[in-house]
């Protein structure tokens, strides 16, 4: 394979360099959208379109009855439980809904003993094919509320990641203002959990906070979560502080089942498509495509991110509207690219940016990446 050469200085402000003007001028990869490969398709509106879905609560190996599974259209709407549509689970666990086109965020609740986030959230209703939601759900455990005498003016938060009752080491717990985001990024404060699962935010102002938490096999602190990662919602979000209070948590993760590529079935309305290839034209597995709606982006986190390719190399990269976007191609998530790692932009453009139009989606857009090596 051919390499790269990019001396180590340049590596932590390499994205910001790349999405210059021309003067910028690295050439790090290079895309492929000849007349014959980029096509448009113009989709028709879906406001008519209801969808069949089905899935089953579970906690554990155990099915759960009587179970609720909610759709929301937000979280604020989940907070004040304003559901567009319910279904009550029946004696196996299983329950089944119809449900408009749309974005929805997935709940299982059952009173206040079980609860389950769907790993799948925010989910896109879209295409010609039902869905399928399961739920792993775990219990809801108290929140205990004690002195912080540190700061009288300030608050804390404390607690425990468990799975399946054993603690998990090296979990990431975040914790968010709102979900402007979808909870995306390193929120307001993040910490690492300890050998014992164990984890502390102090000098908190006195708000409501959203807290979750994620371990990445990658051990990465950001981007999608694959099959075998962990991930928890804390079901009594938000969480509310108190000056001179702790408040301490248990938050219980449960595995990711990589049930969105079996769930992406179709399309997205809005988004580019294509493949990530190497400097041979072969395709690349384990890179995803990134998309950033400001030509210098620094340290920010991406607008969209596809999920990992697999071996044939195809991306889908879904967009939540039209508009201008600089996309590239790279093996990691945030921070910059460093040695060894393989990355591309889009190269037709100066400041690698491409325009989709809303409810159009830009098929053969492939990217090429390179081994990024150092002097």
């Amino acid at each position: 394979m051919r390499r790269r050469i990019i001396p180590w200085i340049f590596l932590t402000n390499l994205i910001a360099l790349l999405f210059l003007a021309s003067c910028a001028n690295i050439g790090i990869g290079r895309i492929s959208v000849g007349a014959k490969e980029e096509v448009v398709v113009k989709k028709a509106a879906k406001s008519a379109e209801v969808f069949t879905v089905a899935g089953r609560v579970m906690y554990r190996n155990a099915p759960v009855n009587s179970a609720k599974v909610s759709v929301y259209k937000t979280i604020a709407d989940m907070i004040t439980r304003t559901a567009v549509v319910e279904a009550v689970t029946d004696a196996t666990g299983n329950y089944t809904m119809k449900v408009t086109a749309g974005r929805y965020f997935f709940i299982a609740r059952k009173g206040n003993e079980y609860f389950s986030y769907s790993g799948r959230n925010p989910l896109n209703l879209i295409g010609t094919n039902d869905y399928w939601v399961g739920f792993q759900s775990e219990k809801i455990t108290p929140i205990e509320t004690t002195d912080y005498p540190e700061d009288e003016l300030s608050s804390a938060i404390g607690g425990t990641v468990l799975l399946n009752d054993k603690p998990v080491k090296d979990a990431f717990v975040t914790i968010f203002l709102d979900d402007s985001d979808d909870f995306k990024g390193l929120g307001y404060n993040s910490a690492p959990t300890d050998e014992n699962g164990e984890f502390f935010f102090d000098y908190l102002p006195e708000s409501e906070y959203y807290v979750l938490v994620r371990k990445r096999a990658s051990g990465e602190k950001v981007g999608p979560l694959y099959e075998g990662d962990l991930y928890g919602f804390f079901p009594q979000n938000p969480l509310a502080t108190e000056d001179g209070k702790t408040k301490l948590i248990t938050i219980n993760c449960v595995e990711k089942i990589d049930d969105e590529r079996a769930g992406q079935v179709a399309l997205p309305d809005t988004g580019i498509s294509g493949r990530i290839l190497n400097a041979k034209g072969k395709p690349v597995a384990g890179a995803h495509v990134f998309a950033y709606t400001d030509p210098v982006i620094g340290h920010k986190r991406p607008a969209a991110l596809s999920f990992a390719t697999k071996e044939d190399g195809k991306y889908i990269l879904e967009l939540k509207e039209g508009g201008m976007y600089y996309i590239g191609a790279r093996q990691r998530h945030g921070d910059s690219p460093v040695p060894g790692e393989l990355f591309g932009m889009y190269e037709e453009t100066p400041d690698h940016g491409i325009t989709v139009k809303t409810d159009t989606l830009l098929q053969g857009v492939d990217i090429v990446v390179e081994e990024i090596m150092t002097q």
